[in-house]
């Protein structure tokens, strides 16, 4: 038996990570037919995105699948990471309201190395659904926030290889 990815559309929705990973995850995902839909706006916390739901409301009917890469921006205004997992497990609640299962949802924690403890706070929260990217080393831009454009296909090319391991993205054929 082998693995094939099964989703037929992703939704992306995030801050400037998002925007990050958008082409490269789009190009990895066209390959495979599945259709991308990423709504990112830069500098945005989790809060702006439940306050705005509406924005990504009509995409999330025909999503198969949500990657949400939201945190950077929370960390630099200080919130603290228990906050943070409180705001996003809010955000899954209005994206899980209409039967769209929790399982389906994934999150991608911030590549910042001073991350102060989202990830392990995400990752107890919401367990094998958070990928690590922290550990991932990769190479950063002068802002020392932003992944160098190398570094952002790397990270991609990873994230989708974690996807292909997610039962929920995946089914099993002859």
């Amino acid at each position: 038996m082998s693995n094939v990815l099964f989703a037929k559309s992703i939704l992306i929705i995030g801050d400037s990570m998002a925007e990050a990973i958008k082409s490269s995850i789009s190009a990895i995902f066209m390959n495979n037919t599945i259709d991308t839909v990423v709504h990112f706006k830069r500098g945005t916390r989790v809060d702006y995105w439940l306050k705005n739901s509406h924005i990504f409301e009509n995409d999330l009917k025909n999503a198969d699948f949500v990657i949400v890469t939201l945190g950077t921006n929370d960390i630099f205004s200080n919130k603290k990471a228990a906050r943070i997992a409180e705001e996003l497990e809010a955000l899954e609640k209005i994206l899980t309201q209409n039967n769209f299962p929790k399982s389906s949802v994934f999150y991608i924690s911030t590549p910042l190395k001073n991350d102060t403890e989202v990830f392990e706070t995400l990752r107890k929260k919401f367990g094998e659904r958070v990928f690590d990217s922290k550990s991932l080393n990769l190479t950063m831009s002068k802002d020392n926030v932003h992944p160098l454009i190398a570094s952002d296909i790397l990270w991609s090319a990873l994230i989708v290889d974690e996807l292909a391991k997610n039962k929920n993205f995946l089914m099993a054929v002859k």
